[in-house]
């Protein structure tokens, strides 16, 4: 604990020197090891982080709140951290704000991200509590993956108390990950082997089904996972951006044998239905391969098996559209 003095505060932020002992706690939504009890302006306060969400999943969270909302840059994440502040004296008002929190890592701080938040997890408000009001909310920050951090409490900009959060991130998967990673809906963009032509190619969405039905040269098949699995697709869009060559306008999207599906522990392959009549079945169209013309697109739906827990939270779509580009990762 950490009590400031009475003494007027300067108007500039002053150097934050994280203290040796600090209330600490973990990753994963559990709650800290116990609240940090600090005051300000004679006013005494208790304050406490009861959850952190970080990584791809903060990062869907954030994204289906809204489709404008930022995403993270390469090699960064998102980190959500809930938290109570309780007034414990009747003394002075005391206005509470996000502006009053900030992140500290090594020696950088970091300041809140505002983004529209989703209806479960809303903004820590703005306000003023009275004596024994709690004041609850969640705290958006982008910071590096990875990064140990510590949570400081600065109302008006002066550094009041500390709750050491640990390390964020340890998502191994994606350090693993040797390319580019792109939230849904981002394209990636690049030129065909004969450099004539660009092309976009993007993951748009999953969804997961337990069984289909589709037109085979014997007739009508209907297919259902494994015991223990299900079905997981995978929407993909291709499109031919333009020609640049004003000679060959045709150009090949990606095999399907050109994409893989990373879990946390498994890799899988696309599932092939040999005897297909056509590109469709009940869940919808297929990705397959095809030429397009100039600004022609294809859109269709890549299907693989997956355990009956396998989370989207824990996956990445790879594709190598070329051996020259490499390959290309989406989180799920």
């Amino acid at each position: 604990m950490t009590i400031p003095s009475d003494e007027p505060v300067a108007e500039e932020t002053r150097p934050v020197t994280l203290p040796d002992q600090v209330p600490s706690g973990t990753w994963g939504g559990e709650p800290m090891d116990e609240p940090l009890i600090a005051g300000y302006g004679g006013t005494l306060c208790e304050i406490t982080v009861s959850g952190i969400i970080c990584g791809h999943q903060a990062e869907r969270l954030i994204r289906e709140a809204n489709i404008f909302n930022p995403s993270p840059d390469a090699g960064n994440e998102f980190i959500l951290i809930s938290v109570t502040m309780r007034r414990l004296s009747e003394s002075h008002a005391l206005r509470t704000s996000p502006h009053d929190f900030h992140l500290r890592g090594g020696d950088e701080d970091y300041r809140n991200v505002f983004a529209r938040m989703p209806p479960t997890h809303p903004h820590y408000p703005d306000s003023i509590p009275s004596p024994e009001d709690e004041v609850s909310g969640w705290l958006l920050f982008e910071v590096p993956s990875g990064r140990d951090l510590t949570l400081v409490w600065s109302p008006l900009g002066d550094p009041a108390g500390f709750i050491h959060l640990g390390r964020g991130g340890g998502d191994e998967l994606a350090e693993r990950i040797p390319g580019p990673i792109l939230s849904p809906g981002t394209p990636f963009i690049y030129m065909d082997a004969r450099k004539s032509n660009e092309l976009s190619i993007m993951y748009q969405y999953s969804t997961f089904r337990s069984s289909f039905t589709y037109e085979s040269d014997q007739g009508l098949v209907s297919q259902s996972a494994r015991d223990g699995s299900k079905y997981l697709l995978t929407c993909l869009q291709v499109t031919h951006r333009g020609n640049h060559d004003g000679l060959y306008y045709l150009a090949e999207i990606p095999r399907i044998s050109a994409f893989t599906l990373y879990g946390p522990e498994t890799i899988y392959t696309p599932v092939e239905m040999p005897g297909r009549r056509s590109d469709h079945i009940s869940l919808g169209e297929l990705y397959t391969e095809t030429i397009l013309e100039r600004k022609e697109n294809k859109q269709g739906f890549l299907l693989f098996e997956v355990p009956d827990d396998f989370t989207l939270d824990d996956a990445y779509l790879g594709v190598i559209p070329l051996k020259e580009t490499g390959e290309v990762f989406w989180t799920l």
